[in-house]
C-alpha cells in the first residue's frame, strides 16, 4: 500500500513538473533576437562557449535570414580552438547571406586545419565583398597568409602513436587521424610526396583492419571446431591460420603508421614558422 501511494505521489509530482515546464515554454520570450545575439557574444568573450552557442542558436532560429548569429557562433568556436565547428557555423552564415566578415573568418578557420587552397578562395571572396578601404587591412592579411600557405606549409607536424590510434600535432593543436587519413591528408596536400605517403597510410590501414578482422574470425571458428566438435586437424589449421592473419594485419598497421612518419618528415623539410592568425571577430 505504501509503495502504491509513493508511486502515485511520484507520478503526480512528475506530471506537475511537466505541466510547469510546458507553461514556462508557452510564455513569450522576454528577449528579442538582437538581445539574444548580444548576450551570446558576451558569453563567448567570457569563455562560456556552450552558453554562447545556446543564445546565438536562439537568435539564429528567431531570424532565419540574419547571417550574424551563425557568424558570431563561428567566431566563438574559432577563439576556442575549434576550427571544424567554426567552419560549419560560417558556412551556415554564408548560406543566409555572403558577408566579408564570414568569408574572411572562414578562411582563417580553414587555415587552422591546413586547407590553404580553400582558405585563399574564401579570403579573396571577402576582398571582393568588402567595400570600405579602412576595413580591408585584416582581409588583405588573410589573403597574404593563405597565398603563402598554398606555396609552403605553415607549421611543422608531429605524429603521435598511442593505444588510442595515431594523432598529429599541427599549429599547436592535436588531431586524431581517421582511417581515410583525414584531417592529416588536408594538411599534407600542399606537399605532393607527403600527400602520397598519407594516401598509402589509408590504403594500408584499411587492408590491415580487414586482415585482422578476417584472422580473428578464422581463429574463432577454429576454436569452435576444437572445443565443440573436437576436429583437431581442421580446428588447429584454422586457429593457426587465423593467428598468422592477425599477425600480418598488425604488421600492415605498423607499416601504415610508418607512412605517416614519412609524410611528416617530407612535410617538415618544407615547413616554416607559423604565422599568428588574425583574431576573428569584429573589424
Amino acid at each position: 500500500m505504501k509503495l502504491a501511494v509513493f508511486v502515485l505521489a511520484a507520478v503526480v509530482v512528475a506530471a506537475g513538473a511537466c505541466a510547469h515546464e510546458q507553461a514556462l515554454s508557452a510564455l513569450p520570450d522576454p528577449l528579442s533576437a538582437d538581445e539574444h545575439l548580444d548576450l551570446g557574444r558576451a558569453l563567448a568573450v567570457s569563455g562560456d562557449i556552450e552558453g554562447a552557442r545556446r543564445e546565438l542558436t536562439v537568435a539564429a532560429d528567431a531570424e532565419p535570414r540574419d547571417p550574424r548569429p551563425l557568424r558570431h557562433l563561428g567566431d566563438a568556436f574559432l577563439r576556442a580552438g575549434r576550427p571544424a565547428e567554426a567552419e560549419r557555423a560560417y558556412q551556415g552564415s554564408l548560406a543566409r547571406a555572403a558577408t566579408p566578415e564570414a568569408e574572411n573568418n572562414l578562411a582563417i578557420a580553414l587555415l587552422e586545419r591546413g586547407a590553404a587552397g580553400d582558405a585563399l578562395a574564401h579570403a579573396r571572396r571577402a576582398q571582393a565583398l568588402e567595400t570600405e578601404s579602412d576595413r580591408r587591412a585584416h582581409i588583405d592579411d588573410t589573403v597574404l597568409r593563405a597565398a603563402t600557405a598554398t606555396r609552403a606549409p605553415e607549421a611543422p607536424v608531429l605524429v603521435l602513436h598511442d593505444d588510442a590510434g595515431p594523432r598529429f600535432v599541427y599549429a599547436g593543436r592535436t588531431y586524431a587521424i581517421g582511417a581515410d587519413g583525414q584531417p592529416y591528408l588536408d594538411v599534407m596536400a600542399s606537399v605532393p610526396a607527403a600527400r602520397a605517403a598519407t594516401e598509402r597510410y589509408s590504403q594500408l590501414h584499411v587492408a590491415a583492419r580487414g586482415t585482422v578482422v578476417f584472422g580473428a574470425s578464422l581463429f574463432g571458428a577454429g576454436l569452435f571446431l576444437l572445443g565443440a566438435q573436437h576436429d583437431w586437424l581442421a580446428g588447429g589449421g584454422m586457429t593457426g591460420g587465423g593467428a598468422l592473419m592477425v599477425g600480418l594485419g598488425l604488421r600492415l598497421d605498423r607499416e601504415a603508421e610508418r607512412e605517416l612518419d614519412a609524410a611528416a618528415r617530407v612535410f617538415n623539410e618544407r615547413a616554416r614558422s607559423i604565422t599568428i592568425p588574425v583574431l576573428a571577430g569584429e573589424f
